[in-house]
């Protein structure tokens, strides 16, 4: 079950650092805990305890959790609070949560690999950005790893319409950031 923790996993207390939030991380270890760094990035698991922090203590907090580049020239302003330390939330679920709180600022998260950047949704966006965090996903499965609000691009057969006539109807469900493209003589269609 998605978002549960194996029996065998320890939970290790951050150590605490200079204006750092409270917060604790955990990872899947056979008998004692591993560091998030050794860990695919879909295989962290966070537990989550903020009390009217900065988002800019938030982000270098994730970023650190789940060791990546926090690479973003913008900040949200205001705080971030959320408390459940009853789980342990993957990367991306963890995001996921961030961005729900962000939705009304203008500012979103995406990552790509180890990169994660904070982006203001109020400046112009270029298509080119989008596709650099946008990464393919091959399986539904690992579709559904992905956070709600993540960018990622995925590649459709297309085998009982025509892959023109269903780019079409794809892209009347599109995000303003989203795209379509059709591949016909190969019966597929990339989404973004």
């Amino acid at each position: 079950q998605a978002g549960k923790l194996p029996a065998s996993t320890k939970v290790t207390p951050v150590p605490p650092e200079k204006d750092a939030p409270k917060a604790v991380a955990s990872a899947k270890a056979p008998t004692e805990a591993t560091a998030n760094a050794t860990l695919p990035v879909n295989e962290v698991r966070l537990e989550i305890n903020f009390q009217g922090e900065p988002w800019d203590n938030v982000l270098k907090w994730l970023a650190a959790q789940a060791d990546m580049a926090l690479q973003s020239d913008v900040i949200p302003p205001g705080s971030f609070t959320y408390r459940d330390r009853s789980r342990g939330y993957t990367v991306g679920e963890t995001m996921d949560i961030m961005n729900a709180s962000l939705l009304n600022t203008g500012f979103t998260l995406v990552r790509r690999e180890r990169i994660l950047k904070c982006i203001d949704l109020e400046q112009p966006l270029s298509k080119e950005l989008i596709k650099e965090f946008a990464e393919f996903v091959k399986t539904p499965e690992e579709l559904a790893k992905r956070g709600d609000f993540e960018p990622v691009r995925f590649l459709l057969a297309v085998s009982r319409m025509d892959p023109e006539v269903a780019k079409t109807e794809i892209e009347s469900m599109l995000s303003i950031f989203g795209s379509v493209s059709s591949m016909a003589s190969a019966g597929q269609i990339a989404v973004t």
